[in-house]
């Protein structure tokens, strides 16, 4: 898991570096994000149904155009490279699991899909944007 993460991610700041213009992948993202204006034209001025609003904007769209084209800078991505390989981060693998171990006083995160995931620190720092949830909202 940590190998195949740090290729990809040594693989996004390569694409990163040969920029929008020239580089293939990139340049397509840039093109996906601009459409972002047109969108919003669209709903501005009534032109997608309500299922449509639903089923394309919604539920395709906006997930994609946010998975594809949001994130770090390059500079950001090397920095965690780095703090990877430093053995200061650790990216325990997708569908975390957190638990606490009362007895030992410390948390354990692990991924069921990962084995020899388990991680345990005496603190926790919960770095993930909480789903948007009105009932929480103050």
């Amino acid at each position: 898991w940590r190998e195949w993460l740090l290729t990809r991610l040594g693989q996004d700041v390569a694409d990163a570096l040969e920029g929008n213009v020239s580089g293939p992948l990139k340049s397509a993202l840039d093109a996906l994000r601009d459409l972002r204006n047109e969108i919003r034209l669209l709903i501005d001025h009534n032109g997608l149904t309500a299922d449509s609003h639903r089923d394309h904007l919604d539920r395709w769209y906006t997930p994609l155009n946010a998975f594809l084209s949001i994130g770090p800078p390059a500079s950001r991505i090397r920095e965690m490279i780095a703090l990877i390989e430093a053995g200061v981060l650790t990216i325990v693998g997708p569908d975390v699991q957190m638990e606490l171990d009362e007895e030992a006083g410390e948390f354990v995160a692990s991924s069921p899909k990962v084995p020899g995931s388990e991680v345990r620190a005496g603190v926790l720092i919960e770095a993930r944007l909480p789903d948007i949830d009105l009932r929480r909202t103050a």
